[in-house]
């Protein structure tokens, strides 16, 4: 996202120079790369520069994250095997510590006194 706000602030024409157009320019690319894709309405986003900048800051933001989760649901529908062993155990036993952490830090710790 911020190479692509640096590229286009620096090759493509803005129409409100400055710090405001730079911040139109850095929220078309964090939207776009966050899947909304909305862009300020100071900014001519229809062009043929920012059609294909912000096409692939969806590109590059987007689809990482989805093979990671349908890698998970794949490995969870038992399509992927993976072999069991000690590891597996291990990562067993490292996942229920961190859910009784997460619940113990949530539910026990009181941080801010609220008693809550």
């Amino acid at each position: 996202m911020v190479r692509g706000t640096a590229i286009a602030a620096a090759t493509a024409s803005v129409a409100n120079p400055g710090v405001h157009g730079f911040s139109e320019i850095l929220y078309a690319f964090s939207s776009a790369g966050n899947n909304n894709g909305s862009a300020f309405a100071g900014l001519a986003a229809n062009t043929p520069f920012y059609n294909t900048a912000l096409g692939l800051a969806m590109l590059f933001g987007v689809v990482p994250y989805l093979v990671v989760q349908l890698t998970v649901l794949l490995v969870a529908g038992g399509a992927l095997h993976w072999p069991v062993g000690w590891w597996t155990y291990l990562q067993m036993l490292a996942f229920g510590f961190s859910s009784v952490a997460i619940w113990f830090i949530d539910h026990v710790v009181d941080a801010d006194g609220s008693g809550t």
